[in-house]
């Protein structure tokens, strides 16, 4: 089986996607366009990110949709997860090891998001890592983005790997 993974990211508490939402969903749909079997996963429940009614996943499924034109059949349901750790866990528990997985996030979060899913996929991995170009933000913000991406690799690899209920899952070398 082959999938594409969309993560979560911000949106409006009235649903409205932010840049970086925009940004990733319209890099799944090129993925998808190009990965004709491929099933779509898209991460994102509520949080800090999303205090809307609705789960973040959904508004970016209405737009993958609504706009893409991408067969609803090939969404699978959408995993309610917090944060790029539980993404990984939830991704890890939905598929085979053995499934191909491209991963959309953004431009500036890949390097974490691959350190994040090599600790809880393991060595076992077929997955390619896509970042959605963030050309939309200014370069404070960027340097703020990556910043705080940086810190939180550098803290993940001092700790040795991704703590997940207590436990340290070590990231293999």
């Amino acid at each position: 089986m082959h999938y594409i993974v969309q993560l979560g990211s911000p949106n409006s508490p009235n649903g409205i996607l932010s840049h970086i939402a925009i940004s990733r969903t319209k890099k799944t749909a090129e993925m998808a366009i190009q990965n004709l079997e491929a099933k779509i996963l898209i991460t994102g429940g509520w949080g800090r990110f999303n205090e809307s009614p609705l789960a973040h996943g959904e508004y970016v499924r209405e737009k993958l949709v609504g706009e893409y034109k991408i067969n609803p059949a090939r969404i699978e349901p959408i995993l309610l997860t917090h944060n790029t750790v539980e993404d990984a866990i939830f991704v890890r528990d939905k598929i085979a090891s053995r499934d191909r997985i491209i991963v959309v996030t953004s431009d500036f979060h890949v390097p974490r998001t691959e350190y994040l899913f090599r600790c809880i996929f393991g060595r076992v991995m077929n997955i390619q890592f896509v970042g959605s170009v963030s050309d939309f933000l200014s370069v404070g913000e960027r340097m703020e983005q990556e910043k705080h991406e940086n810190q939180a690799l550098m803290t993940l690899k001092a700790q040795g790997g991704v703590v997940w209920n207590g436990c340290l899952l070590r990231c293999p070398d």
